[in-house]
This record gives C-alpha cells, sequence and structure tokens, in this order.
C-alpha cells in the first residue's frame, strides 16, 4: 500500500484525500458529511463495545471499505 503524509502549517486547514477507483453514491455521502460538520470527530459504532464513540479525526490513520463495513485505524487499533 502506497501512504501520503504531508505536513502543512497550524494556519493551513486539515484536509482528507481519497484514492479511489469509482465514485460511489456511499463516497458522495461520506464527502457531504465531511464538508458539513463542523465537529472534530467522527461518530462510530464500536464492535468491541456495541455502543456509538466520538473518534477525533487527529486520531484516525485510514479508513477502509470491505464487504459493506467500514473499518477505522486509530491510534488504539494499530
Amino acid at each position: 500500500m502506497k501512504v501520503n503524509i504531508k505536513i502543512i502549517e497550524k494556519l493551513k486547514e486539515e484536509s482528507c484525500t481519497f484514492n479511489i477507483h469509482k465514485v460511489t453514491s456511499f463516497i458522495q455521502d461520506i464527502v457531504s458529511t465531511l464538508e458539513k460538520s463542523s465537529d472534530n470527530y467522527l461518530l462510530a459504532k464500536s464492535t468491541s463495545k456495541n455502543e456509538q464513540e466520538k473518534i477525533p479525526y487527529s486520531n484516525i490513520f485510514y479508513l477502509e471499505y470491505l464487504e459493506r463495513k467500514i473499518f477505522i485505524y486509530t491510534n488504539d487499533t494499530i
């Protein structure tokens, strides 16, 4: 897997990049959610605790979509 890291100045807004083969309605929904959200976290259902958790964007390394599920990789999962 190719990994890209770009350090930006503190004054610049952080951003998200999708490297995908096809733009689907699911991807469009994610992009819309990210663009409209003023929160700095993602709300996701935990598989280990069976409850929703707030995951700060700054803790997320990457997201993986596999078999109609999204896996979120953070400091705690890697």
